[in-house]
């Protein structure tokens, strides 16, 4: 066994190991702690706006758009089953007030009838039995199966001609010069090359046909109804049921737009109901769809939008919070603000 000398190497049962000081140490494991320290403050406050990933999405700035309001939801897109709710309506010594929008709605009782005092216009109407078409909660119906013509994709091999890429080997010779006789020989080499041809084969080739087919669809009963057209260009309805009177807001508003699809872009129609009946669209519980077609209508043309199921209720909190898009009316209802939490990035080559 070598006895080691004092040197910047230690020895330790006869081996010899390096020296290394309490300073030195506890610098290196102070470190290390402030590494970890770093990384886990950075994970915890990870920002929730993100840059959209490559799947064709892209940030879009905040805009304003002209807003419009359609009288009925139920007149226009029963087929989309709007998902609009009700408030009940409480009549004490025949009259009922509730909070809409901005301002109080004044109903009350004569006899079958109901008047109805907006803004200082008084409207009486006589009760009418609906036809099937309209539901003040469509949670406590059921669904029935019905025959109904609507676009069925289908899809079918056809005989088509086609090009085909292959490939080749090919014989080919080069000149080599050979440097100790100084003269050039002939080499010979495989080679390979690329070429199409075209072949005949069978392709899946999808289409739509309108045809009758059997869906499930709410079971919606006759309601006893009163409908009321307000001076904003809202129909509103009052549900006379077993338990007592519900008030519901059932005019929508819209907003027209170009959406991004996978071949060009799409014109779309953004539909918002007022799910909570309180005279506001755009509340976290309230919904909005994307209309870009109707599948009822012969020889409607499917239009997909990347990102977004068409003809699908979205609530306004799911999008806020995954696609960083929020809605606000302007107060005088002729526009909507539409505020991107992305739009930072537009035009920003920096990483979100």
């Amino acid at each position: 066994m070598h006895e080691g000398k004092v040197t910047p190497f230690g020895k330790e049962n006869g081996m010899l190991r390096r020296k290394t000081s309490k300073s030195g140490s506890w610098g290196r494991r102070h470190l290390g702690l402030l590494v970890v320290l770093v990384v886990t403050l950075a994970t915890s406050c990870q920002t929730t706006v993100a840059r959209w990933p490559s799947n064709g999405l892209k940030e879009t700035a905040d805009r304003t758009v002209p807003w419009k309001t359609g009288k009925s939801v139920f007149s226009d897109y029963l087929w989309l089953d709007p998902p609009v709710g009700s408030r009940p309506l409480s009549f004490q010594n025949n009259v009922a007030k509730i909070s809409f929008a901005d301002r109080e709605l004044t109903f009350e009782l004569s006899g079958e009838e109901i008047a109805l005092t907006d803004q200082g216009k008084r409207q009486l109407v006589h009760p009418e039995t609906s036809k099937n078409d309209r539901y003040y909660n469509m949670g406590i119906l059921s669904l029935k199966t019905v025959t109904q013509h609507r676009m069925v994709q289908k899809s079918r091999l056809e005989l088509t001609t086609v090009s085909v890429p292959k490939t080749r080997s090919v014989q080919k010779s080069r000149s080599v010069y050979d440097s100790s006789r100084k003269s050039f020989r002939t080499e010979y080499y495989t080679d390979y090359e690329h070429y199409t041809v075209m072949e005949s084969r069978s392709v899946m080739k999808y289409y739509w046909e309108y045809e009758p087919v059997q869906i499930k669809v709410l079971d919606i009963p006759a309601y006893t109804v009163y409908s009321f057209d307000l001076s904003t260009g809202e129909s509103v309805l009052v549900y006379r049921t077993a338990t007592g009177y519900v008030f519901q807001n059932a005019a929508y508003g819209y907003y027209t737009d170009k959406a991004p699809g996978f071949l060009s872009d799409v014109d779309v129609k953004v539909i918002f109901v007022d799910a909570n009946s309180n005279g506001s669209y755009t509340d976290p519980e309230d919904r909005l769809a994307f209309n870009a077609w109707n599948p009822l209508v012969e020889g409607s043309e499917r239009k997909e939008i990347r990102g977004i199921m068409e003809n699908v209720w979205y609530s306004e909190k799911d999008l806020k919070n995954e696609r960083f898009v929020s809605y606000r009316v302007k107060k005088d209802r002729d526009e909507i603000a539409i505020t991107n939490a992305n739009a930072k990035y537009v035009k920003n080559t920096q990483k979100g």
